[in-house]
């Protein structure tokens, strides 16, 4: 129930609408790998939602912004915090920083001119990116791969899909004409890994190091050294009937213990 709570999955905390970039950050971003599971999350979290509530806040009001991030998989985080989750996720899923080819400066240079566009409405100008090829995420056009590589390195962002709020077939921008006031480089990868998994903690904890370790998509021992470096904002406790040692944020403590009481 503690969780629960912290989540906005309990009754008593359900969170009003005016407050959705606040829930956003309470639980480290929504997934948005399927296109219709972040409007599904908040539905059950924000009692008067709106799915324009969403919409606008990721287009119109730019306050949220898709990245890849956990696990190498689509979220939404909140804007102001994007930079600490691009450092702190940047590797994950065993990604390495993109070395520019020619066709990705050619997509950068016609999206600089023409503003966002679809993969499909890309390949009109450069038919090269129609061509089918074999990648290890299956098949898939040379447009939709480079535009996979462009956006897991958030040189690219997917932006304003064409459909509704269950459409994938989204138009990219460049992430520095999208949020030109946002620094992508104004943390460390070491300092925003940190303030990640307190994030984390905050919104999931009490967890263990394995636990972190997997949402984020990032080795266990990078994870036991962060925590290493948060002990004064941290504590190890064990929980009856589970197993291994768990960590909880110090603030955190005297709210487990009502709701343990």
């Amino acid at each position: 129930r503690f969780v629960l709570h912290k989540q906005h999955l309990a009754n008593e905390s359900a969170a009003a609408s005016r407050r959705l970039v606040a829930v956003v950050k309470d639980i480290c971003g929504l997934h948005a790998q399927i296109a219709s599971t972040p409007y599904l999350s908040l539905f059950n979290r924000i009692k008067d939602f709106q799915k324009d509530d969403l919409t606008r806040s990721l287009y119109e009001k730019r306050i949220l912004v898709k990245i890849w991030g956990m696990r190498a998989t689509v979220h939404i985080v909140a804007t102001e915090q994007v930079t600490e989750y691009f450092q702190a996720t940047k590797l994950a899923g065993g990604r390495h920083p993109l070395k520019l080819e020619p066709i990705h400066n050619k997509i950068l240079k016609l999206l600089a001119a023409k503003g966002p566009l679809t993969a499909q409405e890309l390949a009109g100008h450069i038919p090269h990116l129609a061509k089918r090829v074999k990648t290890p995420y299956g098949d898939m056009s040379t447009g939709a791969l480079k535009l996979r590589e462009l956006t897991q390195s958030t040189i690219l962002v997917p932006v304003q899909p064409k459909g509704d709020w269950k459409s994938s077939l989204h138009t990219y921008a460049s992430f520095k004409t999208w949020l030109p006031h946002v620094d992508l480089q104004a943390l460390s990868e070491t300092d925003a890994r940190n303030k990640v998994i307190s994030h984390y903690l905050a919104g999931f904890g009490p967890a263990t190091a394995e636990d972190i370790a997997w949402w984020m998509g990032i080795s266990k021992g990078a994870v036991t050294q962060a925590l290493e470096e948060m002990r004064r904002h941290a504590e190890q406790i064990e929980i009856a009937g589970l197993d291994g040692k768990f960590v909880i944020l110090k603030p955190d403590l005297d709210a487990l213990r009502r709701f343990s009481s």
